[in-house]
């Protein structure tokens, strides 16, 4: 499941226990003496806790919160720490595959070559059909209600009501219900309904680098989201508007409370840069997003969401040093040059045309 290419063996265990902590103990051995099939003797097995597998002082509260103090199974390397632990929440929906065959109460042996795919993602399964001949380092798939934290995935696909947690991708594609939160992807297909988020100055997805309140990602190139020059915030507001989101069900950039009462799905992703240039009927279904709809302007403020998303479709932003240094809407080949240089010219847009002077109400959940 991971990028990393392991050609070391692996020997692998699966312990359960009712509840997952990092003091768990988990029996191990010598390879140099015993191999890689565990020895029957257990007076050849010595333990260690799983907190030498999968330090708690490298996962977030998070990822602490999500993997231990609850019931599943560990599924790891016998005869070393590296790579890493696996927590399967589930062991039912993949014992099949990996061929497991027990050893004594709560104490599994499987497939070593079939466990070594699962091993190092620290994956968590619910309810997840996994194609384990495919969790090689790419070609991945998760399907079901699948939970992916901390991986490296390529050519990966997230299927259902699933999760993708942290980490660095390359090919994802996301198909279904899918959270993807704090991750770096190149070369993403996005598809159904997807949630991005991330917190301050984390994740970025395939040149789409913009958080729900305008800021940006961090980055090598320009350091943390609060220095980032005005230029390289008008290229990132272009390059947002140039992936092709419209098509997705969903696209929110604030949380899993995505629906309003009526149903509605949000797709405030697709809308955020054109909002950022200043059109006044993006800014306008972030308003009605936040609840904010008496700054709705009057000519806009019968409009439903779908209408505004009508309108706002084959609408690109432009920016170019060599044309000025604001950015510009184009629409239907034509050029509209705007006042906004950078995130501080939209917010005084916003407090001065709009009458909105917390702007940061605008991305409030919703």
């Amino acid at each position: 499941m991971t990028l990393r290419e392991n050609i070391t063996p692996a020997a692998c265990v699966i312990k359960t226990s009712k509840n997952v902590t990092a003091q768990m103990k988990l029996p191990t051995w010598s390879r140099a003496r015993h191999g890689l099939t565990m020895p029957t003797n257990k007076a050849s097995l010595h333990e260690e806790t799983l907190s030498l597998h999968n330090p708690v002082r490298e996962l977030s509260q998070f990822r602490r919160e999500a993997m231990l103090n609850r019931p599943g199974a560990v599924l790891y390397n016998g005869t070393s720490v590296r790579p890493k632990a696996t927590f399967i929440e589930n062991l039912d929906a993949v014992s099949d595959q990996l061929q497991t065959e027990k050893v004594r109460n709560n104490l599994y042996t499987c497939n070593n070559e079939l466990g070594k795919r699962l091993l190092g993602g620290n994956a968590i399964i619910d309810k997840a059909g996994v194609a384990l001949d495919q969790l090689y380092m790419e070609d991945t798939v998760l399907m079901g209600h699948a939970f992916a934290a901390r991986t490296t995935l390529k050519s990966c696909i997230i299927d259902g009501y699933s999760s993708v947690i942290g980490g660095e991708h390359e090919g994802l594609s996301t198909t279904g219900q899918v959270i993807v939160y704090d991750v770096d992807t190149y070369k993403t297909r996005l598809a159904g309904n997807v949630i991005l988020s991330a917190e301050p100055g984390k994740g970025r997805i395939s040149g789409y680098h913009l958080a729900a309140d305008g800021n940006l990602s961090s980055s090598p190139e320009w350091g943390e989201a609060t220095t980032v020059p005005d230029d390289v915030w008008r290229y990132a507001v272009r390059s947002a508007s140039e992936n092709l989101f419209s098509n997705l069900g969903t696209f929110c950039l604030n949380n899993a409370l995505h629906e309003t009462s009526d149903g509605t799905p949000c797709k405030c992703g697709y809308v955020t840069p054109l909002a950022l240039a200043g059109h006044p009927v993006a800014i306008s279904y972030l308003l009605n997003r936040a609840g904010l709809t008496e700054y709705i302007p009057a000519e806009y403020a019968g409009m439903t969401e779908e209408q505004m998303l009508a309108e706002l479709e084959g609408i690109y932003i432009y920016a170019n040093k060599l044309c000025g240094d604001t950015l510009i809407i184009k629409k239907n080949g034509k050029r509209i040059p705007t006042s906004i240089r950078n995130l501080e010219d939209w917010k005084n847009l916003i407090r001065t045309e709009y009458g909105l002077e917390d702007v940061q109400a605008l991305h409030k959940y919703h």
